[in-house]
């Protein structure tokens, strides 16, 4: 059974409770996108919104083999100021856990701090799949 067949399913489920709970109207699912990303060694992904086309929320999952066998691999949540403009210095931390999934409004400024792991060990770094609900109605 492909991954995204178990994710998206849980996800696509919940779409009133994540749209009520994170503010984030989404006036009918039009599309659903699923993708994979691995982080091995020095892997990174810099500050970004994924707030394009519709897309509303920003759901991750993440996998990985335990023992951890990497390091870093962390979601900042960047916060709003008052000003609406956001903070590079002001965020949550989310630490990578095995079988978690985070949802989160996909205006939100985000990275990925660098991973760090055996380079030579293709299965020793942190797996992500993740994804976008788009809304039916322009936003």
């Amino acid at each position: 059974e492909k991954i995204r067949d178990l994710v998206l399913p849980a996800v696509e489920r919940r779409v009133g409770e994540l749209s009520r709970a994170l503010a984030a109207p989404i006036g009918g699912l039009d599309r659903s996108e699923c993708k994979f990303r691995a982080y091995s060694d020095r892997g990174v992904f810099g500050i970004h919104t994924d707030r394009l086309e519709n897309r509303v929320l920003t759901w991750v999952y993440w996998f990985h083999l335990e023992p951890r066998r990497f390091t870093g691999g962390d979601l900042l949540l960047h916060d709003f100021g008052a000003s609406g403009g956001f903070s590079p210095y002001l965020f949550t931390r989310l630490r990578a856990r095995r079988n978690a999934l985070v949802c989160f409004r996909s205006e939100t400024p985000h990275q990925v701090t660098e991973t760090r792991c055996d380079p030579a060990d293709p299965l020793a770094g942190r797996f992500i799949v993740h994804g976008h609900l788009r809304s039916a109605t322009p936003n």
